[in-house]
């Protein structure tokens, strides 16, 4: 078989010889045809055996005479030969692979033309393609995930070696990768490779163009083969080198789990939208007896990333962290530092070596004591531990002693927002007014402000030969400032969300980019140096380890983790919680200390007239997800994991669905019940059947927010997703998951309602603004509601209802110009309401947050 022949284009570089267990063609598919005879010369070349044939022309196994060996030759059709484009196309292989000298790369021997014949001779490699092989392995074969990771890398060496000769081959994939008789791998088919370092748009080609088949191009667009192309290639944006490292991960996902890391029907895998929508989404997870560490997952996920500037750096970096995961793993000296196998940092700590290559949920953890959640926590070197509320209060961990507490003076000082030591016994502080105050707490002086700090508005950390402010715009940006110079300044995007941190050298910082859902960390430094992360969803927290380790946690998992900003390792994690999630960190050279905060869901049953509040029993009502036509609660109990219907008399019928995780987010459309569920990437969105309890589809984790229908009960319904750099409403059609229209909205999207006609959409956006649209996104209304909307309904009476902050967290009806509120609850944080399709009673579910303060040793 000719590997390309199955896209009907058989001019493949990398030739292959008949091999009789080939059992990759279908039954059905007839043998190549060929337009030339065995001995026929060509050139000084004789042709013995047909390898492939396709549209564009034959590949042979042919002896050349002069030097008594077999060589692969590629034909071209005679048709073709004397189009400009498939001479340029062959001139192009041929100057490509004969840059490249390394046995990862098929190497090309000679070019030319005989009696209006373009040809091109190669290395003739005995085996198959190693998207044969994986096409053609056992189920129990994919246990052996070593081996499909090797013969993966070794193919990314022969790409590496191409990329250092400047060539970028832009269709890397399994059937274009040979795999001898003797286990060598090398890359071949550099048809479209480019040549030169310069980012280059991709080949085009006609649409009437017959020699191409779809599994070539798209809309007649786009050369290449579109399942392994990245999102730059699928757009026809220039790409570099990083478009190959997508194409190499997908293969090398293939390789290690069975399957694509895509869930694309098959009808969708020429659709550009699908494609796209793909590849913004986060991969699929993996088989359920997968034998595959996180480890590898995380590194190939890594060059998955939507965004080429979130990949590894370059092909080399992204193999040589595989190729630590297969090497064995090394005893470890004691007493000393050494360094691990993935580039962190081991470090001797409480009488023992902790790597961070390990989890350490079994490390000691003591209790310092509860504390508000919107506290900030400060670590000295030493050990010195500052709380901020209305107040710093101080603590000596390394002494265990009391703690030292004094106010920040002024009564109109509400509340300390950031907090940073100078010294051991000198703490420098931010307030709600501009200006630095200083507080030398070892001398027991007062706090005082700073001479011609007030120039300083929005200070938020002190750097190495400067302070870090932020500056309101339009636009808005982070300075680094000494006096009255700007040293450096960033533009701040409009999810900037006050996440920072300053490594102990105070040379560089990292901060949060994003929205409500998704976030990135970002690393700057003085220079401009910057470092992205992959997505995070819910990021909550974020510290330095040192200099290259960051720390940092997510509000939807229990865990700490660790990721090297300078080694391009994974994330790995590090300390894991039975419960709840750790809102703030902060780092000493000897102790960690994390704020553990546990939520609780509370649903409240809400009576207009009369007016009344019930309380569901967390034991009866862990979650709600809103109302059936009949005017019963449709509710998630916790305990069981399974939905339930709480009637009007308040008995519990139970219904054939159960949730692995906490719903977020919930609509009916008919018998199907949409709902988000919070995940470790994110939201997944499920559409399951309430009467049989089937998964009609499902999204992968951090594509969506939320699906909405009219009156949260029937179709039309929408869905908010994830675009490339912000969020979409797109119609949904809940059978199938598939979005069926272009976008009514674009932007950062809070929560969204349609109404009970289908025609109306409300959108609370993120930074306040409440509007309404048509069907055809054309907008109605815009408004300006007295509170934060986290979420949103029609109101069956009229108006609508909403929840946010508002005095508390309030919910009530809104008409357009006044908000009246139904109830306020101070330590909630709401973030659902819905309303009785049949009554005047509506549902509200929030979450109330407690916390603690726990130190640990440091890794």
């Amino acid at each position: 078989m000719v590997p390309g022949s199955e896209d009907g284009l058989a001019t493949s570089a990398v030739p292959t010889t008949p091999d009789p267990t080939n059992r990759t063609r279908a039954s059905s598919e007839p043998p190549p045809t060929a337009s030339h005879r065995e001995d026929q010369q060509v050139g000084r070349y004789r042709l013995r055996a047909l390898l492939g044939a396709g549209a564009m022309g034959e590949v042979w196994m042919a002896l050349d005479p002069q030097l008594e060996r077999d060589v692969a030759i590629k034909l071209v059709h005679p048709k073709l030969a004397r189009r400009p484009d498939v001479l340029a196309r062959m001139v192009r292989e041929a100057r490509a692979m004969a840059k490249v000298s390394h046995r990862g790369v098929i190497a090309i021997h000679d070019a030319g033309e005989a009696d209006g014949q373009l040809f091109l001779a190669m290395e003739l490699v005995r085996g198959r393609t190693l998207g044969a092989l994986l096409r053609g392995r056992r189920p129990d074969e994919l246990r052996d995930w070593r081996r499909w990771l090797a013969l993966a890398i070794d193919a990314g060496r022969g790409l590496a070696a191409a990329h250092a000769a400047g060539v970028m081959h832009r269709d890397f994939k399994p059937d274009n990768v040979m795999v001898d008789e003797n286990g060598r791998v090398c890359v071949g088919d550099f048809g479209l490779a480019t040549l030169g370092a310069a980012p280059e748009p991709p080949t085009t080609a006609h649409a009437g163009d017959a020699a191409l088949s779809h599994g070539l191009t798209i809309a007649g667009a786009l050369l290449g083969t579109p399942l392994y192309m990245s999102l730059e290639q699928l757009r026809g944006e220039p790409i570099d080198p990083r478009a190959d490292q997508f194409s190499f991960c997908v293969t090398a996902y293939e390789a290690i789990y069975g399957e694509s890391p895509f869930a694309i029907e098959r009808d969708d895998q020429a659709n550009i939208v699908v494609l796209e929508e793909s590849r913004v989404a986060p991969v699929r997870s993996p088989p359920a007896d997968s034998r595959v560490p996180a480890e590898v997952r995380a590194i190939v996920i890594r060059g998955l990333a939507p965004s080429r500037q979130d990949r590894w750096p370059d092909l080399d970096r992204l193999l040589d962290a595989l190729a630590s995961t297969l090497a064995p793993a090394k005893p470890q000296p004691r007493n000393r530092l050494v360094g691990a196998a993935v580039g962190l940092a081991l470090l001797a700590a409480a009488g023992g070596l902790w790597s961070l290559t390990r989890k350490h949920d079994a490390m000691p953890a003591k209790l310092l004591g509860p504390v508000q959640t919107s506290a900030t926590i400060e670590l000295s070197p030493g050990g010195k531990l500052a709380v901020g509320t209305d107040r710093i209060t101080i603590r000596d961990l390394e002494k265990g002693g009391d703690p030292t507490t004094a106010p920040l003076v002024a009564p109109r000082w509400s509340w300390t927002r950031i907090a940073q030591f100078e010294s051991e016994s000198v703490l420098r502080v931010a307030t709600p007014w501009p200006g630095i105050t200083r507080w030398d707490f070892g001398r027991h002086l007062p706090p005082v402000l700073e001479p011609g700090s007030t120039a300083i508005s929005g200070w938020l950390a002190s750097m190495d030969g400067g302070d870090l402010i932020e500056r309101l715009g339009p636009p808005d940006t982070l300075a680094l400032v000494r006096g009255d110079r700007t040293l450096r300044a960033w533009a701040l995007d409009a999810g900037w969300n006050h996440i920072l941190a300053v490594s102990p050298s105070r040379q560089r910082f990292a901060y949060a980019i994003g929205d409500r859902f998704t976030q990135q960390i970002a690393v700057d430094d003085a220079a401009g140096h910057t470092w992205l992360s992959p997505a995070i969803a819910d990021l909550a927290a974020v510290a330095w380890l040192d200099d290259r380790t960051l720390l940092y946690s997510s509000a939807d998992t229990p865990a700490l983790e660790a990721i090297d900003v300078d080694g391009g390792t994974p994330a790995r994690t590090i300390y894991q919680l039975d419960g709840g999630f750790i809102g703030r960190i902060a780092v000493s050279a000897k102790s960690i200390v994390y704020m553990r905060v546990d939520p609780t869901l509370r649903v409240r049953e809400i009576g207009r007239n009369p007016p009344s509040v019930r309380e569901l029993e967390p034991s009866d009502s862990s979650s709600e997800l809103g109302w059936t036509a009949d005017g019963a609660i449709v509710s998630w109990n916790r305990a069981t994991r399974a939905l339930e219907r709480i009637m009007p008399d308040t008995r519990h019928v139970a219904l054939p669905v159960k949730l692995d995780a906490e719903p977020a987010n919930a609509t009916l459309a008919g018998d199907l019940v949409l709902v988000a569920e919070r995940g470790e990437g994110g939201r997944v969105l499920e559409a399951i059947s309430l009467s049989t309890g089937e998964v009609a589809w499902t999204k992968r984790a951090g594509l969506t927010i939320a699906a909405r229908c009219a009156r949260d009960l029937v179709p039309p319904c929408y869905v908010a997703q994830r675009s490339t750099d912000t969020y979409e409403i797109v119609p949904l059609d809940p059978r199938s998951g598939k979005t069926t229209g272009p976008p009514v909205y674009r932007g950062n999207v809070a929560d969204f309602a349609i109404s009970a006609d289908g025609h109306r959409i409300l959108v609370a956006e993120e930074r306040g603004a409440l509007l309404e649209l048509d069907d055809g996104g054309a907008r109605l209304a815009k408004y300006d509601p007295p509170l934060v909307v986290r979420s949103v309904a029609y109101d069956p009476l009229g108006g609508m209802l909403l929840a946010g902050t508002h005095g508390g967290y309030a919910v009530g009806h809104y008409d357009g110009t006044t908000f009246t509120a139904f109830s306020v609850a101070a330590g909630d944080l709401l973030s659902i309401v819905r309303a009785s399709p049949t009554s005047d009673h509506l549902l509200a579910q929030g979450r109330s947050l407690t916390a603690a303060l726990w130190q640990i040793p440091r890794p």
